[in-house]
């Protein structure tokens, strides 16, 4: 992650770098990583539609970060 404040806490709004923890509120911001994890895995797996390998090692990451948004992605 870049070190520029372009995310903004759900829960005080302070704008900082994505981490796990807020750096005003301490919210838990895990959550939050995970669905970010989760797009750029989907952002990269869409040009790789035709390798097969890449593709079933990327389905089974994003099985496993989001089992129940499995039918959603596809």
């Amino acid at each position: 992650m870049s070190a520029e404040p372009n995310f903004r806490c759900p829960v005080c709004r302070a704008a900082q770098p994505l981490q796990e923890t807020c750096r005003r509120c301490r919210a838990d911001l895990r959550l939050v990583l995970l669905a970010q994890r989760r797009l750029a895995y989907l952002q990269r797996a869409l040009p790789l539609a035709r390798e097969e390998d890449e593709r079933k090692r990327l389905a089974a990451e994003l099985h496993w970060l989001a089992p129940s948004a499995d039918s959603k992605a596809t």
